[in-house]
């Protein structure tokens, strides 16, 4: 995982925006983007990643301290809020083009040259998305990366953004 696409991560989030890695994230979970075509929507109200660490430790609510267990149930709210930004900032054709784009025929393998962060805003007054490929000086697009870009610039047009860090 890159470093710098996590401090990527982060800046957009500190200025309003909500993104994710499209690989991985810093905590090797893959992502609102897979989760959100892979869950039913009856699944989608449940945090996986915090359910999936608490099963694994065999801890339950009820034996969690208060404000653990609340600090779990805000961070499941923020997480569904997050998914159904995402759900409609990009529509179910928008959605469906994406994740077609950035996973291979097998859905758990990204594609070749992805861009790394999905960046997404939807509020009652704006929604947006968009890819940002992030590049630290010196570096530059991959061979893979330019292909990828170019098989999907009906896509990406207007929704892609080189992010370069100083």
């Amino acid at each position: 995982m890159s470093p710098s696409a996590d401090w990527a991560v982060s800046w957009y989030r500190v200025h309003g925006f909500v993104s994710d890695r499209t690989r991985k994230n810093q905590h090797g979970y893959p992502g609102f983007l897979r989760e959100l075509v892979q869950k039913e929507p009856e699944e989608l109200d449940s945090g996986p990643l915090h359910e999936y660490v608490l099963k694994e430790l065999g801890i339950t609510h009820d034996t969690l301290p208060a404000e653990v267990s609340s600090h779990i149930e805000e961070s499941r709210a923020q997480s569904e809020q997050e998914r159904q930004a995402l759900a409609n900032a990009l529509g179910s054709d928008g959605l469906d083009a994406v994740f077609d784009a950035v996973f291979d025929f097998d859905e758990f393998s990204v594609a070749a040259g992805v861009p790394d962060i999905l960046v997404w805003l939807h509020t009652p007054n704006e929604s947006c998305w968009f890819f940002s490929e992030v590049k630290a000086p010196g570096d530059s697009l991959r061979p893979s990366q330019a292909q990828w870009l170019g098989q999907h610039w009906a896509l990406v047009r207007g929704h892609y953004l080189l992010t370069l860090l100083e």
